[in-house]
């Protein structure tokens, strides 16, 4: 019989891989809910608020391993509900927050679930579809408006504007402007009901010159397996998403398509100069791939502002659970909230792209690539992993002890054989309503008949799966702290 994580697992990535193209925006949604949903968390510490959270939050855990995404939203819906009040919203409010916008290709759906998210900015118009989420036996209440917003990149000005009454539904509008300026701008969905403002979501939309003739120009270029090196790699990565995104494909979450098409193109040149674009002093967010010994790693990094090349600096590596991708530790789980702090200690963060049927992480190899380009040290190697990303940092660890400087297993873990991290510090981290709240303290037992000297055991009450990262990464951080000081 299969375990209830494994069962997981392969329900969770079979669905993924067989879904059709039209589930995309579904699990664009969802995501979008998730950070919803984490930034009501962050900003309610009531203790009894985020306890009544906790049922919905299992639901949402449940539906979305079982890929029914529409009711995996409605769950998050409903846990956000609970940590302003312990009463329902009204039936206007429950209406407005089941519904969401898309971006089909053309007036009419042809239910292809391509979208626009990438247009040449002559094209000065745009299609959106609004349409539930998840269903509600309620019609539309009287006096319902949507009113969407392109908001400029650079100032928040309002590029393009439109306010409606909602039709029947789903309803199609066309948005369009004026001699808008490129880049990576807001796109802000608003529900009105009686002119007050009941929902509100946002979605990247990237506007950009001359998108077919450059995308022509990068298509001839040579394939990344022509390189080795993190540039040429990094090329044929960014190339393939920005062309996905203009071919109308739905992606997991909102990339600055403006800004990685300019990349693409500087990369090239830096290919052909022989020089390296990705190296210290350069710093912010980037999506790389990397050739790690016989494997390519797809990476998602963080790189704080001034720092030394002659001081060194710790370096974390984020390790997602299933159904999460490279994004999702910069995306979610607190809405980044561990790039915030990486920020404020001045590390360097790099999150890997993941699966549980593909080849173990080669954590030293990557290491080693990236310490070539930015100044990090090699000896101070941190590991969060949650859920599946959990055990993969647990294994990595068991692989090479003597290159880890700590992890941090949150909501995930099984019985292993300790012995080899006897001098790795260890911190555990699993809510007391999380499924697999048993496969972390076999870890943890595990870890203490072994004897290790540092480990750290705490158990969230009234916390489950879902939202485990979120709530402990301070006390994760406050743990490294304690190692880089020498006090653990």
């Amino acid at each position: 019989m299969l375990t209830k994580l494994r069962f997981a697992l392969l329900v969770t990535v079979f669905g993924v891989a067989t879904s059709t193209a039209r589930a995309q925006p579904e699990r664009f949604e969802l995501g979008q809910r998730l950070r919803s949903f984490e930034n009501a968390w962050e900003k309610q510490p009531d203790a009894a608020a985020r306890k009544r959270a906790v049922e919905p939050l299992i639901q949402a855990t449940t539906a979305f391993f079982s890929f029914r995404l529409s009711e995996a939203g409605r769950a998050l819906d409903q846990a956000r509900f609970a940590l302003t009040s312990d009463q329902l919203p009204s039936p206007e409010t429950l209406w407005a927050n089941s519904l969401y916008v898309t971006l089909p290709q053309r007036v009419l759906d042809d239910r292809t679930g391509k979208t626009q998210r990438l247009l040449d900015v002559r094209a000065d118009k745009l299609y959106l579809r609004l349409q539930p989420f998840y269903a509600l036996d309620q019609a539309a209440p009287a006096q319902a408006e949507w009113r969407v917003r392109l908001l400029a990149e650079k100032g928040g000005g309002i590029l393009a504007e439109i306010r409606q009454p909602v039709a029947l539904l789903p309803d199609t509008k066309t948005l369009t402007w004026k001699n808008a300026p490129t880049g990576d701008h807001t796109l802000r969905l608003e529900i009105l009901i009686a002119g007050e403002v009941q929902f509100t979501a946002e979605q990247t939309l990237s506007l950009v010159q001359d998108s077919n003739k450059r995308l022509a120009v990068l298509k001839k270029l040579p394939h990344e397996d022509a390189y080795r090196h993190i540039e040429g790699q990094t090329f044929g990565e960014l190339r393939k998403i920005v062309q996905n995104l203009a071919d109308g494909k739905t992606l997991e979450t909102n990339y600055p398509a403006a800004r990685l098409l300019a990349e693409a193109e500087a990369l090239h040149d830096a290919i052909r100069k022989g020089e390296q674009y990705y190296a210290w002093p350069k710093a912010g967010q980037s999506w790389l791939r990397i050739a790690a010994g016989a494997t390519k790693e797809t990476v998602r990094i963080f790189v704080p502002d001034k720092l030394a090349k002659d001081r060194p600096v710790p370096l974390v590596v984020a390790l997602h659970g299933t159904g999460g991708s490279e994004n999702m530790f910069f995306d979610g789980y607190g809405n980044g909230k561990i790039v915030r702090l990486c920020q404020e200690r001045g590390w360097i963060l790099v999150a890997p792209r993941l699966s549980p049927f593909a080849a173990p992480l080669k954590t030293e190899e990557l290491v080693g690539e990236l310490a070539k380009r930015w100044p990090i040290d090699t000896k101070r190697v941190f590991l969060v992993g949650h859920s599946m990303g959990a055990m993969q940092a647990v294994q990595i660890a068991q692989r090479i002890p003597k290159q880890v400087a700590g992890v941090a297993a949150l909501g995930g873990g099984q019985k292993i054989d300790a012995e080899p991290v006897v001098n790795v510090p260890f911190f555990i981290g699993v809510g007391s309503r999380d499924f697999l709240l048993r496969n972390v303290n076999a870890l943890h037992d595990s870890l203490t008949a072994a004897e290790v000297k540092t480990v750290v055991f705490r158990e969230y009450p009234d916390l489950e799966h879902l939202v485990i990262v979120q709530q402990a990464l301070p006390d994760v951080f406050a743990f490294f702290d304690g190692i880089v000081k020498g006090n653990k």
